[in-house]
């Protein structure tokens, strides 16, 4: 699964270069995300980011739940 998420506060991410479709609101610095950019990430880094962390900051909300595609057998 793929949870879609907005930044609410700025904040430097470590595992930035695991987040995908980052989609900016203002400025462009690797490494760092600021209130309002959105991006897909996987459910471990979302709930890191939503307060399963040592601070217990919540600095995301969660937007979207994509779940995985099926493969078909046709």
């Amino acid at each position: 699964m793929v949870i879609k998420c907005e930044a609410i506060m700025d904040f430097t991410l470590s595992k930035f270069n695991e987040i995908t479709n980052i989609v900016r609101k203002n400025a462009n610095k690797e490494g760092m995300l600021y209130n309002g950019d959105t991006f897909e990430c996987t459910k471990e880094i979302a709930e890191y980011l939503t307060g399963k962390n040592n601070s217990k900051s919540v600095v995301v909300r969660i937007i979207e739940v994509i779940p995985k595609k099926e493969k078909s057998n046709e």
